[in-house]
């Protein structure tokens, strides 16, 4: 589904990521980590067509990445970037409009129901709190059908509760519609619970150091998950291939 072919780039003052390769599979999730700035959201920016690289080629479907795709990919950050003139559903409209896509209000309200904001619709972002305004960022991203899903740290501001409920419910998504995700993020624990296959991108210019497979199916309970010894263990070696951070 998502190919990056010895991908490398610089922004002019040096490399920032150098023979990057990447292979992510119909269905699969992939969460990406590596110390703070090695370049793991211009790995999202380069699959999404928001940046080109300077060397290398990304495919998607199989095609070259030429551009933005927003009718294939959905993008959805750490902050949730709610429209604060509009309520929660008009908010998850939006893609839909931009897209021209008919019942769109029906659509707007199944999605706000699947991440448990049935209730939610009219209200403003002012009135939400943060763990219900990355729900409805989780459900603007959705709402137009994406085959992929690009996850910059999306749940990064939440706190620990609303943050493994969310997770939860974000797998339990993945379950009745297998998008393809490549999932950014700082916290090893989180990528070996969500994913398929973690990735360790080295320090600038960021290469591919390791990649792990995650021994666990899905569905999956993420509470007893933590507690296992192989998930200890796992979480481990992804400390010990991005080593200790130099702190200046």
């Amino acid at each position: 589904m998502i190919e990056l072919r010895q991908v490398s780039h610089s922004f002019g003052s040096g490399w920032v990521l150098r023979d990057v390769s990447l292979q992510v599979g119909s269905g699969q999730i992939v969460a990406v980590v590596g110390a703070s700035g090695c370049g793991k959201s211009t790995v999202l920016n380069f699959i999404s067509g928001l940046l080109h690289p300077t060397e290398g080629e990304v495919r998607v479907h199989g095609r070259p990445v030429t551009g933005l795709q927003p009718h294939k990919i959905g993008y959805m950050f750490a902050r949730d970037g709610l429209l604060p003139w509009r309520t929660a559903q008009a908010n998850v409209e939006l893609g839909l409009e931009l897209q021209h896509k008919p019942d769109r209000r029906r659509t707007a309200l199944r999605f706000l129901e699947m991440v448990g904001l049935a209730d939610a619709g009219g209200k403003h972002r002012s009135e939400l709190s943060q763990g219900m305004r990355q729900r409805v960022a989780l459900a603007r991203t959705l709402a137009p059908d994406p085959d992929v899903l690009l996850m910059d740290e999306p749940f990064a501001a939440l706190d620990a509760q609303t943050r493994l409920a969310l997770s939860s419910r974000f797998l339990t998504l993945c379950q009745a519609r297998p998008y393809t995700v490549v999932w950014v993020t700082h916290d090893l624990a989180e990528a070996v619970s969500l994913s398929d296959e973690v990735v360790v991108l080295g320090d600038q210019p960021a290469r591919v150091v390791a990649r792990h497979r995650v021994p666990f199916g899905r569905p999956r309970d993420l509470v007893p998950l933590s507690t296992q010894p192989e998930f200890q263990r796992l979480v481990s070696r992804l400390w010990d291939d991005i080593g200790t951070p130099v702190l200046s």
